[in-house]
C-alpha cells in the first residue's frame, strides 16, 4: 500500500490528540490554516505598529506589538510544519495571551499605561480579533483525539506552503516601514496659545491654560480617530480623523479635564481663568 511521503508522521510523535490523526490529510490540513491564522494575526500587529503604535509615550507598548508580530510568525510556522504538541501549545499560549490583552485595554486595565475602547483601531481591531478566535478554535481542535494535529510536513509541500507566505509577510512588512517612515508627521507647531494637537496617541499640549471665554481648538494629526470628551460631560466630540478638528468655548472659569473617548489613557486639562 503506497502511502504519501506529504503525509508521514513519525510514530515517535506520540501526543494527546495526534494518533488518530496523524495520517489523516484532513488533520494536517486544520492545523496549517491555525498556523496561518498565528501567522496572520501577528502580521495586523506589525502593520499597528508601523501604522502609529511604536509613537506611543510608553515605548513597552510598541514593542509588545512588535515582539508579537515576531513570535505570531515564528510559532505559526512550526505549527504549520511540525505537528509537535510543544508548538502549538506555545502558539495556544501566544493568542490566548493576546486575547486576553484585548480584553484587558478594554475593560479598563492600562496595557503599559494605554487602554482602547469597543472595536478599535477599525478594521484592525475585529479582523485580528476573528482571526485569533478562529486561530484558537483551530488549535483546540488539534487536541481532540477524533481529530488530531495530521502529520508534518515534508520540505516539498513545506515550501509549497510556507515560501509565499513568508515573501508575502516580508514585503508587507516593508511597504509598513516604508511608508510609515515617509509619512511620520513632524512635529505641529500649534497655531496659537488656544489649539491642541493629536499626535502619536496624546494631546499636546496636555495642559492648557485660557482665558474665559477663549475657544480651545483640537485637531486630530493622528493616522487613528481619536475624540475628545469632557470628564464631567460639559463637552464632548464625534471621532475625529485624521486633519479634522474640534471646538469648544469656554465660557465659564474652571478646570476642564478631557480625555480621549476612544483611547480614555489619553488625558488632557484646560485651566479656564477669570
Amino acid at each position: 500500500m503506497h502511502t504519501s511521503p506529504d503525509l508521514i508522521a513519525h510514530p515517535a510523535d506520540t501526543d494527546f490528540g495526534a494518533q488518530a490523526g496523524q495520517h489523516h490529510p484532513p488533520a494536517t490540513l486544520l492545523r496549517c490554516v491555525a498556523g496561518l491564522a498565528v501567522i496572520a494575526g501577528g502580521l495586523v500587529h506589525i502593520q499597528l505598529y508601523f501604522a502609529g503604535y511604536r509613537f506611543i509615550s510608553n515605548p513597552n507598548l510598541g514593542r509588545s506589538f512588535l515582539l508579537n508580530g515576531v513570535g505570531s510568525l515564528t510559532l505559526g510556522v512550526a505549527v504549520v510544519l511540525r505537528r509537535d504538541l510543544i508548538c502549538r501549545a506555545a502558539a495556544f499560549g501566544l493568542v490566548a495571551s493576546t486575547l486576553a490583552a484585548f480584553t484587558a485595554s478594554r475593560s479598563g486595565r492600562a496595557i503599559f499605561g494605554f487602554s482602547e475602547h469597543g472595536l478599535t483601531p477599525s478594521p484592525q481591531a475585529i479582523i485580528t480579533l476573528l482571526i485569533e478566535i478562529a486561530g484558537l478554535m483551530l488549535l483546540v481542535a488539534t487536541l481532540l483525539p477524533r481529530i488530531g494535529a495530521g502529520a508534518n510536513l515534508q520540505p516539498r509541500p513545506g515550501a509549497v506552503v510556507m515560501v509565499p507566505t513568508l515573501a508575502l509577510w516580508a514585503v508587507l512588512v516593508a511597504l509598513w516601514a516604508n511608508g510609515s517612515s515617509s509619512a511620520t508627521p513632524a512635529a505641529v507647531t500649534p497655531l496659537g496659545p488656544s489649539a491642541v494637537t493629536i499626535e502619536s496617541f496624546a494631546f499636546g499640549p496636555n495642559a492648557l491654560s485660557v482665558p474665559t471665554g477663549t475657544t480651545v481648538t483640537w485637531t486630530n494629526v493622528d493616522p487613528f480617530s481619536h475624540s475628545v470628551v469632557a470628564r464631567n460631560g460639559d463637552f464632548g466630540s464625534e471621532p475625529l480623523t485624521t486633519g479634522a478638528s474640534f471646538a469648544f468655548t469656554f465660557a465659564t472659569p474652571g478646570t476642564y479635564p478631557f480625555i480621549c473617548g476612544i483611547h480614555p489613557s489619553m488625558a488632557g486639562a484646560v485651566v479656564v481663568t477669570p
